[in-house]
């Protein structure tokens, strides 16, 4: 490996990507959240992101958002809240259009990261509670800088 070269391994990685990614990648964030608790923090530019990532098709009908708040607590910063479509009471929503959005998740000791192209997802999860905690420090400091959002009922 050349002066610029990486190498990464960790057994404890994971990548969803491919046609049931969604899903398997929602049924870890689940089990992880039944066996781990605590809180879920996520990062995403809209609503509309947050849903496309958990195959939320019909905004009346949010049931797989919804799961996971009955689970643990769940805090979603986003940049973009003009556009509301999503009533999820079980889910906490700031703003800050200030901040730097890169997709991402951290639930028990994963964090995820997120990759789009606007229909497809790529997930990156890392299983480090190192890696966790620190992105929930990150977190806290800007759901703190953030303002609530009034979701439509």
């Amino acid at each position: 490996m050349g002066e610029a070269g990486f190498s990464f391994q960790n057994k404890e990685s994971r990548i969803y990507d491919g046609s049931h990614s969604r899903e398997d990648f929602h049924e870890d964030l689940l089990m992880t959240t039944i066996a781990r608790g605590g809180e879920i923090v996520a990062i995403f530019e809209s609503q509309a992101h947050l849903a496309r990532l958990f195959d939320v098709t019909n905004y009346d009908r949010p049931e797989r958002l919804e799961l996971p708040g009955q689970l643990a607590t769940v805090k979603c910063l986003l940049a973009d809240a003009k556009q509301l479509p999503l009533s999820v009471p079980s889910l906490q929503f700031r703003a800050n259009p200030h901040v730097s959005i890169s997709p991402s998740l951290i639930y028990g000791d994963k964090t995820a990261a997120i990759m789009t192209d606007g229909v497809s997802f790529t997930i990156y999860v890392t299983k480090d509670m190192g890696i966790a905690q620190n992105g929930l420090k990150q977190f806290a400091s800007a759901w703190e800088a953030a303002l609530p959002v009034a979701t439509s009922r």
